[in-house]
């Protein structure tokens, strides 16, 4: 008697998100879109780098340390930007 309750549950959920746009659905809490993805090429953990007053972007760590791996993502005017621009690379 009690999966009737839930079953219906089910169903107005489906209903909802078969009206509910994709994006909304699979939208980014702001803390997700703060975090820096390891580094595409070694796995390495990423570095947020602020030079001047309105110049970021993000390279990986091992960049400056060792050298051994150069990537390094495009220019941006502020941090989220600059997060983005590392995050949705390929």
């Amino acid at each position: 008697m009690w999966l009737l309750p839930a079953r219906q549950s089910l169903l107005a959920l489906a209903a909802i998100m078969a009206f509910c746009p994709q994006d909304a659905r699979m939208s980014q809490t702001p803390a997700d879109s703060s975090a820096l993805k390891p580094c595409p090429r070694c796995g390495q953990p990423a570095e947020l780098v602020k030079a001047g007053s309105r110049r970021f972007w993000v390279q990986c760590s091992r960049y400056p340390k060792q050298g051994t791996c150069s990537t390094i993502a495009a220019q941006a005017a502020n941090k989220k930007e600059a997060i983005h621009n590392w995050n949705s690379r390929m």
